[in-house]
């Protein structure tokens, strides 16, 4: 009697039977193995492990990065052991597996972590002031600006401050600051704003026969005796006339006779020596 090496002898009334072992499928006359792994129904190993097909049988191992539990596989954290990465690194657990990466605000360089310049990439807003540090950086508006750093706005000083000027001088504002002008007549002294002496000028900003006389903020210029102000009003050059001259024109014109270098009027109202100039003006 011929037996397959894999199935057992069983004797019946008359006769005998060759069933297959477990884990063998009867094929012709020959037992062949099954293989589990290979199923239709899936595999029968639990998840996260590796089916592994014997003789007749099968065994279950867990996949990496995995150790068996009850019944099952359970993630291994590797973080735990602290000589996973290297002292500078940060450990990551993974799904079955682990990962060694710089921590944030670093880089790997020359297999050492460094800490990375965010600065170089200008992070922050074109007004502000970027300051490294340690793994981070940090942005600041600079003074005269209200902001966050990501973004910065001009404060407008003529308005947030109370009295950012003196009375006597007027606010501008400014990108980051503000400047304070002084009313015409007044001059910068520091932070105050004081009466300018026009009078000390060297320039003549009054008629040579005019007076002139400061006052707060502004100036007064007096024509003096014998001399009368015109539209300028004692100002410039122009500023005043003689008030024989005056008189004269007004007087007698016209009608008028003119002698060679002398100007004589008539009704007798006065005679006076010109010069070719002065015969122009009245001719």
């Amino acid at each position: 009697m011929l037996m397959n090496p894999h199935s057992v002898c069983v004797n019946i009334p008359g006769s005998y039977l060759c069933p297959c072992n477990e884990g063998f499928i009867l094929n012709g006359t020959e037992c062949q193995d099954v293989d589990e792994c290979q199923s239709p129904d899936g595999t029968p190993c639990p998840e996260h492990s590796l089916c592994n097909n014997t003789a007749g049988s099968f065994f279950c191992q867990c996949s990496p990065g995995y150790k068996p539990i009850d019944r099952g596989c359970e993630d291994i954290d590797e973080c735990k052991d602290n000589t996973t990465c290297r002292f500078d690194q940060v450990c990551t657990n993974l799904p079955g597996g682990y990962n060694c990466s710089c921590p944030l605000g670093h880089h790997e360089e020359k297999q050492a972590c460094v800490d990375t310049n965010e600065c170089e990439s200008l992070p922050c807003h074109p007004v502000a002031r970027c300051w490294n540090t340690p793994g981070s950086f940090s942005c600041h508006c600079p003074l005269g600006f209200a902001g966050n750093g990501s973004w910065c706005k001009d404060v407008d000083e003529c308005v947030a401050l109370t009295k950012p000027c003196h009375p006597l001088a007027r606010c501008h504002n400014t990108p980051g600051s503000f400047v304070c002008v002084c009313k015409p007549g007044f001059v910068s002294i520091g932070p105050l704003c004081v009466d300018f002496d026009e009078c000390q000028q060297a320039n003549e900003l009054c008629h040579s026969a005019a007076t002139c006389s400061n006052h707060v903020g502004g100036f007064k210029c007096s024509c003096s005796h014998g001399w009368n102000a015109t539209e300028e009003n004692g100002h410039g050059k122009g500023g005043c006339v003689d008030f024989d001259d005056d008189v004269c024109v007004f007087a007698c014109v016209p009608p008028l006779t003119v002698k060679p270098g002398i100007l004589v009027m008539s009704h007798h109202c006065c005679e006076n020596l010109v010069s070719q100039n002065w015969l122009s003006f009245i001719s």
